[in-house]
């Protein structure tokens, strides 16, 4: 029976005491502990927390209970992480939520050994190795298992064997490493003289040893490089002495990694990716400093060349709103089109500053945003029966923001009262825009669209206030179905799902192709089937010659222009598009990858015959490459990796829950776990590599299958939309 926390103390002894450097969900495992417990979930629960996922903040909140001294409290509530908003407040310092972990335990052997408490400067995840003992950090025990937060014995590890290990202290190891500096920072004992660093956010100063030790650590390279955490020390090592030593450690890569002729091509040309990365540091501080030390060092060596900016304007622009962005938070790529949306930013590209007035109007509008739910919930409709409503500019979304396109509220409700107000309440014959579109095989989206567009005559129930009120009178419903008017078939165009499909690009790549007019935009926001054949006909993803040159995604692109292929229309890396006769040439092959002859499955055409009609709502290719290809929902929230076996013909399900792969995927996985497991337990559950999270997968190996397979599919929509 579980215990009132409300009359009981949630431990009936606390000898134990905090120790320096123990957050709140490290001493609340030695109190289990000390209860002569090993499970700290169980005991979580019998005392009315949540064992499943203790956060450092329940556990604080439960600690500061206990009746022990003002001084123990303090040092509980100076060392444990609390949320706010996309941050960690820590000890005085901010840290992003995702450069800390709580999903496995942390840990230095030797320290355990000096002291037996966690220490919170374990949980952050760029701390790499122990400044005091020069030991590593581990994450496993001796058999390669991850240790959980429910395991309450600090000492050893769910098999009982000791993790605790003695190593002498090494104060000299790297006095002036990352690890150093964070210690110091959150303990509030400063005994290094940190020149460039001592200015910045700890969570910026982080940011930038990622970037730096990604960028300075590797040759150039178009890709970004792998795993940024390998390279810390060497971006640490170029920000530790003074501003004239980090220019000179980017000026030794840049002679060194960097031929001469490429650096007269620009600065864009010879840092590679980390050119691209650029966007993602401005709108802090250190970013704005790391950008101009780089200026320094190419200065005397290289030709600046090509801009990061396309337009003179967006310079300005980003200057004048850097300011709002630091206060707000704000990633500068999503406040720019705001910007320009509200008539902030200037027509011209001469310089210009942002006023109050301007800045209170963006922070207004800044308050009104809302996520696509909320725009459901206001227009009445599904999410996937007004997307085109946003291609055809009576929406307008804003994209990188922290919860995905958002959309300002006021706007969306003017559109709602604009339409209703122009549609007549009357009494006549009348069907919904969901019967309309089904009868005419359009999606509502584009019913709605022709019906604004006066090519369909409507009404409006005067019950609805949303646009479920809006009806086609049945008069022009028998008009259209009139064998005498003549009129083009809907077949003839496909939404930017389908194209998606039909081209095996993703959908953002499919928006770029069409502003650049490589694709036909019909009316209502769909496009014209013809263009798309045709285009799919001349141009390929990079991507399905993958196999065919036998290397890994992100070396597609470069293979290829070793063998003299180039991109078009500008795209690059994974959305990469290349002519086919000019690849076919270069391979020496006589059919693409894709081609039906080539392609075809006979097993995949009866799984897609089944799966159209039990899981509509996702858009299947009709052939599969042997690198596989991505099934895709209307709304892109729910993706599911597909491969065919070349030889067997078997059709592979892959799907993935990872607390930072797949964060939204993730979150509603804690919340409706027992559901999800119910729901998805016909498919095989692995555990990912890092042992953070799961690997679900299903493999159709004859007709037999077909049925549960389309059924798991519609699961992991039904769970995850």
């Amino acid at each position: 029976m579980g215990i009132n926390a409300s009359m009981y103390l949630p431990f009936s002894n606390w000898s134990v005491k905090p120790c320096h450097g123990e957050p709140a969900h490290g001493y609340f495992l030695r109190l289990v502990a000390n209860e002569g417990h090993y499970s700290a979930s169980v005991y979580a629960n019998e005392i009315g927390l949540n064992g499943r996922r203790l956060t450092p903040e329940e556990a604080l909140g439960t600690l500061l209970k206990l009746p022990i001294n003002e001084d123990n409290k303090d040092t509980l509530r100076r060392f444990s992480p609390i949320a706010d908003g996309a941050y960690y407040d820590l000890g005085g310092q901010r840290l992003r939520q995702r450069q800390m972990s709580f999903t496995t335990r942390r840990f230095c052997r030797a320290c355990l050994a000096d002291a037996p408490h966690h220490r919170v400067w374990w949980d952050i995840l760029a701390f790499r190795k122990c400044p005091e003992h020069g030991t590593v950090i581990e994450d496993v025990d001796v058999a390669g298992q991850p240790i959980g937060w429910w395991w309450a014995d600090i000492t050893s590890d769910t098999s009982g064997n000791p993790l605790a290990a003695y190593a002498p202290s090494q104060a000299d190891w790297h006095a002036r490493s990352l690890e150093a500096l964070i210690v110091e920072r959150l303990t509030a004992s400063p005994t290094t003289s940190w020149t460039l660093l001592g200015q910045y956010q700890l969570f910026e100063v982080i940011e930038a040893c990622e970037y730096l030790g990604m960028w300075l650590g590797n040759d150039r390279t178009r890709m970004i490089p792998a795993d940024p955490m390998e390279k810390l020390a060497v971006g640490m090592s170029a920000l530790e002495g003074s501003r004239d030593d980090l220019v000179a450690a980017m000026h030794a890569w840049f002679i060194e990694m960097v031929p001469s002729q490429v650096r007269r091509d620009g600065k864009m040309e010879s840092m590679g990716w980390a050119w691209n990365a650029w966007p993602k540091l401005p709108g802090t501080e250190i970013g704005n400093m790391l950008n101009q030390a780089s200026n320094e060092a190419f200065e005397p060596i290289g030709k600046m060349g090509k801009k990061r900016f396309r337009e003179t304007g967006d310079f300005y622009a980003e200057r004048a709103l850097s300011a709002l962005a630091i206060e707000l938070d704000i990633r500068m790529e999503a406040l720019v089109p705001l910007a320009r949306h509200l008539a902030v930013i200037p027509l011209s590209a001469e310089p210009w500053e942002l006023d109050s007035a301007q800045a209170d109007a963006l922070r207004r509008a800044i308050a009104d945003l809302i996520p696509s739910s909320e725009v459901t919930g206001i227009l009445g409709l599904e999410t996937w029966e007004w997307q085109n409503l946003v291609g055809s500019g009576r929406l307008v979304s804003f994209g990188h923001f922290a919860l995905g396109r958002m959309f300002i509220r006021s706007e969306v409700e003017g559109f709602v009262k604009e339409v209703l107000d122009k549609v007549p309440v009357r009494d006549v014959e009348s069907v919904s825009l969901r019967s309309f579109g089904r009868r005419k095989g359009l999606s509502v989206d584009a019913v709605l669209i022709q019906a604004l567009d006066g090519k369909i005559a409507t009404v409006r129930a005067a019950s609805c206030a949303d646009l479920r009120a809006i009806r086609v009178v049945a008069e022009s419903r028998r008009r259209l179905n009139s064998r005498s008017v003549v009129h083009a078939p809907e077949v003839e165009v496909v939404t930017m799902a389908e194209a998606a499909a039909m081209v095996q690009l993703n959908h953002g790549t499919v928006s770029r192709l069409v502003e650049l007019g490589a694709l036909e935009r019909a009316a209502g926001g769909v496009l014209r089937r013809e263009s798309v054949l045709g285009f799919h006909r001349r141009f390929a993803s990079a991507q399905i010659y993958r196999s065919t040159l036998g290397c890994m995604n992100f070396e597609v692109e470069d293979e290829l222009s070793a063998i003299g292929v180039s991109t078009c229309f500008g795209l690059r890396n994974s959305s990469a598009v290349v002519e086919r006769s000019a690849a076919r040439r270069a391979l020496g092959i006589s059919c693409d990858p894709d081609d039906a002859r080539v392609a075809s499955s006979d097993l995949w055409e009866k799984f897609r015959a089944i799966a159209i009609k039990r899981c509509p709502m996702f858009t299947l290719p009709p052939t599969i490459t042997e690198v596989g290809a991505k099934l895709r929902t209307a709304t892109r929230k729910v993706v599911v990796d597909v491969s065919v076996d070349g030889v067997t013909g078997a059709i592979s399900l892959g799907f993935d829950l990872h607390p930072t792969l797949t964060s939204r995927r993730w979150k509603i996985f804690e919340k409706r776990e027992t559901e999800i497991r119910e729901a998805l337990g016909c498919m095989e559950w692995k555990a990912s590599e890092d042992g953070a999270g799961w690997r679900l997968s299903w493999v159709v190996s004859d007709c037999g299958d077909l049925g549960s397979a389309a059924d798991a599919l519609s699961g992991m929509h039904r769970c995850f939309k």
